[in-house]
């Protein structure tokens, strides 16, 4: 199930199940009679069938190094360097079948986003003493370089079976980039 921070918060999105099931009432049969889902005598939708049909693939990868590097130039006198990369892909694929006992229409996406960052530092420090005094003086200039690229697409329509799945968006009659 996506979590609580995910972008699958729609009408019946994996993160209100426990919403859902909460206000499930306990005498509430799960199936009927003839084997199909009860669908409750409310606006939430069975939270079993809702598992059971609801498709939620989510994926990330990260990479994140860092290097730092210090050298004393004289004494008293140091530089030094630092130098952090993370790279980042998530890719996250969705579908939620029509709610029971409704004519809403199914809901399927898919989202890709790239995440790159580049942190680099040179600085510098002095340090001196003289006597009762002394000096303590620091330097430094920081470059940040920050990149998302990312695209997500949600379609809705009606289901034919098999066809809006994740994989077959273009299917759809309603499609929003």
């Amino acid at each position: 199930l996506p979590d609580q921070t995910s972008t699958a918060q729609v009408r019946q999105g994996g993160a209100f199940v426990f919403s859902y099931a909460q206000s499930f009432l306990p005498i509430w049969p799960v199936y009927k009679v003839d084997g199909t889902y009860y669908q409750p005598p409310t606006q939430a939708p069975n939270p079993v069938f809702l598992l059971s049909d609801l498709y939620s693939k989510q994926k990330q990868n990260f990479f994140q190094t860092s290097v730092t590097a210090d050298y004393e130039l004289i004494e008293g006198l140091k530089v030094g360097a630092l130098a952090a990369i993370s790279n980042g892909n998530d890719t996250y694929d969705r579908f939620w079948p029509p709610r029971l006992g409704t004519t809403d229409d199914p809901v399927a996406g898919k989202s890709n986003a790239n995440k790159q960052n580049f942190t680099g530092d040179l600085h510098f420090n002095f340090k001196k003493q003289m006597g009762d005094h002394s000096i303590d003086l620091t330097c430094a200039y920081e470059y940040i370089k920050f990149v998302y690229d990312g695209f997500s697409v949600n379609a809705s329509g009606p289901v034919v079976e098999g066809l809006l799945l994740t994989d077959n968006l273009g299917s759809a009659t309603s499609v929003t980039p």
